[in-house]
């Protein structure tokens, strides 16, 4: 979430409070083990986005990415796969955004 309608201001903090979650896992529980991450997704094609689906149209939402598409469920499935095979290990505590480059960090 960018942030970018007042009326969203709980669920933006919702998703802040994830990241800090996110970070305060991997710094607490690292030398355990454990990593953390938190997924950020974009506009997914899911029945969630049904609503926006109807108003706007799918291509609205894709034509804020950088790819011209928008990201399908299986997408943010296997950025997920990644992280959880421990390749991505030294990444912990970071959040990942999964939106096309619809937001860029």
């Amino acid at each position: 979430f960018r942030g970018e309608d007042p009326d969203y201001w709980h669920y933006a903090a919702a998703k802040a409070g994830i990241v800090a979650m996110t970070k305060t896992i991997a710094r607490h529980y690292g030398r355990q083990g454990v990593t953390a991450f938190a997924i950020a997704p974009g506009y997914v094609d899911t029945s969630f986005n049904q609503a926006f689906r109807d108003e706007f149209g799918v291509e609205s939402a894709a034509a804020d990415t950088a790819l011209g598409e928008v990201a399908m469920p299986q997408d943010i499935a296997n950025v997920i796969v990644f992280l959880a095979s421990g390749l991505a290990r030294h990444a912990t505590g970071t959040t990942i955004d999964v939106n096309g480059a619809s937001y860029v960090r």
